[in-house]
């Protein structure tokens, strides 16, 4: 979605505005979110390493291209519309609560 999406989205939750937990926020303009550049450039906007960022995605396409700029990555299975992937090479959770830092 669009940055102002995000932003609105995180501002409204039911534990209240979440926008402080965030470095920065992206959406295509940075690059394809299937492509490794993408994820380089940001985490070069946020002043990290790839190394020190954690990307959550549903999708697998996206966490292959952010693992592979280096990013620690976490695959998110919605129990509505996804399975966890068989052999797939990187965590899957069901649950925030589920991912160890």
């Amino acid at each position: 979605g669009s940055v102002k999406a995000q932003k609105l989205l995180f501002s409204n939750t039911n534990f209240g505005d979440l926008n402080y937990l965030f470095s920065g926020y992206f959406d295509t303009n940075i690059g394809n979110k299937k492509e490794k550049d993408s994820y380089v450039k940001i985490a070069n906007h946020i002043g990290l390493e790839p190394r020190e960022v954690l990307f959550l995605s549903d999708n697998p396409e996206e966490i292959a291209a952010a693992a592979s700029a280096g990013m620690n990555v976490v695959r998110l299975v919605r129990p509505s519309d996804a399975e966890h992937i068989k052999d797939f090479p990187y965590s899957q959770v069901e649950s925030f609560n589920e991912i160890k830092i």
